[in-house]
Parts: structure tokens; sequence; C-alpha cells
């Protein structure tokens, strides 16, 4: 195993040097702007194309304005609210369940005071809520992580080179985990389209 030190020193005593520790790294060598560029070029083309999979596949089932808002809303959710769906499920995120945060809100109360409800209906709420979560815990299983495809984008915006195992691998990881199962559901209902159809 080979070590490297460092040595920093003030060659001036009107000199002050400061640095933490994440301001020190060692940069590897450069690569082209072509190979990082086209590493980002290649996540953002699996997005794209994984949109398509699933509009294609939900239109095998459903009609065409209701297939392009079942895309959009999963785009929208696995963008922009997938990591939040996470914290949630996780219990990082503070906070009361669907139904009771909306009871507080109708009786203009705060967590902190509670509902002013029985403590039935209370124990009612906290189940419903659970349900809730349950679901949300399935929906998030489902819808892909959006944000895993423009990774690489900020890498290459900063000047750096597009790390392949961080960025590109989960892309297409994610990409080809719902292109099987949405090719086979797709198949499978234009097939049992066809025969109602007879």
């Amino acid at each position: 195993m080979d070590f490297m030190r460092v040595e920093v020193a003030c060659l001036n005593d009107q000199m002050y040097l400061g640095m933490a520790r994440p301001d020190l790294f060692i940069r590897k060598p450069d690569r082209s702007f072509l190979v990082g560029y086209t590493k980002a070029l290649v996540s953002i083309a699996l997005m794209l194309m994984l949109i398509i999979v699933l509009g294609v596949t939900v239109s095998c089932i459903v009609k065409g304005p209701v297939a392009l808002f079942f895309t959009l809303t999963f785009f929208l959710v696995g963008q922009f609210f997938h990591e939040f769906m996470m914290r949630m499920l996780s219990g990082e995120e503070q906070g009361m369940g669907t139904l009771e945060s909306a009871v507080l809100i109708a009786q203009h109360r705060n967590p902190q005071v509670g509902m002013d409800v029985s403590s039935t209906t209370s124990a009612v709420l906290k189940g419903a809520d659970k349900g809730l979560e349950g679901v949300l815990r399935v929906f998030s299983s489902i819808v892909p992580d959006f944000s895993v495809f423009n990774r690489g984008a900020s890498f290459v915006e900063n000047g750096f080179d597009v790390p392949f195992n961080d960025c590109v691998v989960p892309a297409v990881a994610i990409f080809a985990g719902f292109l099987i199962p949405c090719v086979l559901m797709a198949g499978a209902m234009l097939k049992f389209r066809e025969l109602e159809a007879k």
C-alpha cells in the first residue's frame, strides 16, 4: 500500500493558511470532455427511453390521455419527490399522518396541542394513516428514482469526469429493471385486448 505525504507550510510570516479536510483532494488525470459528456448523454437518453417505455406500456392498458397523465405523474414523482417519499417512509421527516393532519387543520390546532377527538377516533385515524403509509410504501417501490439519471450532468457542468459506477451503471440497472416487466406486461395486455375484440 502506497502512502502520500503532504506538507503545507507558510513561507512568509505575513501569510495565513487554512484549510478543512474536504478542501484537500487528489484529482485524477483529466479525460477528454467528450467522454464525460457521452456518459451524461447516455444517462439522459436512458431516462427518456424509460419514460417512453412506461408511456407505451400504460397506453396498452388505458386510453391515450390517461396514459399521458399517468406517465407524467410517474415522472414528476420520481424526479422531484422520490427522495422526500423515502425520507417520509424511513421516519426522517417529522410530522403526522395525512388524516391526522387534515383533522388538525379542520380544527385549527397545532400538533403540540393534538386533536380534539375521542381516543377511539384517534386510534381509527392513526390506523387509517398506517394503511395510507402502506400504499405509499408500495408506490415508492414502483416509481423509479429519475434523479439518478441526472447525476452525470452535475459532474459535466462542474468540469469533472462522470464516474461510470456511480452514474451510468445505476441508470442502466433502473432502465433494464423496468424494461423487461414493461415489455411483458404490454405484450400480455395487447394479447388480451386482441382476444377481447374477437
